[in-house]
């Protein structure tokens, strides 16, 4: 079981879909992600991506997010993640999308862009060079659409160990921390001219 951390949810129990298949990030790891992007959350419009339970989403919610959109390809995850919602109650502000990421066309036609996109892929498919260049690939094209605010912020969690650099020059990381066996990286469009 996952608990929220903070905000109007806090201590609400959350399933796993799968202990042996999904490693949800740790509470330390989700205050510290949380903290690094600030406190207000009043209104945003998120994507948690590689979904897993929906735990990144569900606490980008009960800390003021609007509404949510959790894209998960497993189908008893994609369950999981509507049972969570229906116990947190929010099944009115989020949607749950059972496809792959990889291909972002089937989820990037939001009425309103994304300001804030939790990504959270299988470690293992980070640890060989086709799973970078397909991550790379991902990123460019969240950024290229316009489901995605220009001011949005992408946090990108990764193995502990994982060299992955972002290939497009558009992208700025502006952060990069390493809690446990995780890398998590901070990702915001480069301003013009920097």
């Amino acid at each position: 079981m996952l608990r929220v951390t903070a905000g109007t949810l806090r201590g609400l129990k959350l399933a796993v879909p799968d202990e042996r298949a999904v490693r949800p990030a740790l509470e330390m790891t989700r205050q510290a992600i949380f903290n690094i992007l600030g406190q207000d959350f009043d209104g945003l419009r998120v994507a948690d991506l590689f979904a897993g339970s929906g735990i990144m989403g569900i606490e980008a919610m009960s800390r003021g997010a609007a509404a949510a959109v959790f894209v998960e390809r497993d189908r008893a995850g994609a369950a999981c993640i509507r049972k969570n919602l229906e116990k947190a109650r929010l099944t009115d502000a989020a949607e749950v999308i059972a496809s792959d990421v990889f291909h972002p066309a089937r989820y990037l036609d939001a009425a309103a862009p994304f300001d804030l996109v939790f990504i959270d892929p299988p470690f293992d498919t980070m640890r060989n060079s086709d799973g970078q260049r397909r991550m790379n690939s991902l990123l460019s094209a969240l950024f290229d659409s316009p489901a995605i605010a220009q001011a949005a912020d992408v946090v990108l969690r990764l193995p502990e160990k994982c060299d992955f650099r972002v290939e497009d020059p558009r992208i700025l990381l502006y952060d990069d921390r390493t809690y446990g066996q995780s890398r998590v990286i901070f990702l915001c469009r480069r301003p013009q001219g920097g």
